[in-house]
């Protein structure tokens, strides 16, 4: 009784894959006379964008430079075709001490075939042991590793207005992620 359940069982786990198999050889290219848009990542109007990155930085503030590491999560809407609106928050860890932000941005996308480019522009506001207001421009490399799912690779370059005293710049080494699309 126990081998013919077991048997019964694997048949019906092979007979769906068994199927798709065959669906997938009618017609192996299906995807390859669709638009970019419609193979992988929709940049298109309605879109719906949720990921992050991580980075490591670079400061310079009064002749000394630090490093941070930084995660960013984000999420994002595309209002029109390639144009897409991001709220974001920033987590920092700099010389033993943990700082937040929250802010939003912009990003622009240029389809480049399988890949995407993408150049932004973003502001928040936190808590870096002061308040301080951080304006920055990004530029990152999409790389599709699923229909709606990529490798965001990418520089950005920031400058914090503190509230009090001097202000400073810094930018990423490169900051790597992951971003999920859909409709």
């Amino acid at each position: 009784m126990k081998r013919t359940v077991l048997a019964l069982a694997l048949v019906g786990l092979l007979i769906p894959g068994a199927a798709d198999a065959k669906k997938r050889q009618r017609n192996p290219d299906r995807d390859k006379d669709k638009p970019q848009h419609e193979r992988a990542l929709s940049m298109e109007q309605g879109t719906w964008q949720l990921g992050g990155s991580a980075t490591v930085d670079v400061t310079t503030f009064g002749g000394e430079t630090d490093f941070a590491l930084r995660i960013l999560p984000n999420a994002g809407y595309f209002v029109a075709d390639k144009f897409e609106i991001l709220g974001l928050a920033d987590v920092a860890y700099v010389a033993e001490e943990t700082y937040y932000s929250v802010g939003a941005g912009v990003k622009y996308h240029f389809d480049l075939k399988p890949s995407w480019f993408y150049l932004g522009a973003m502001a928040s506001y936190g808590d870096w042991g002061y308040t301080t207001t951080d304006i920055g421009v990004m530029a990152g490399l999409l790389y599709p590793l699923a229909r709606n799912v990529a490798l965001d690779l990418g520089v950005r370059a920031d400058m914090y207005m503190p509230e009090v005293g001097d202000n400073y710049y810094g930018g990423s080494l490169g900051y790597l992620g992951v971003q999920a699309y859909w409709r």
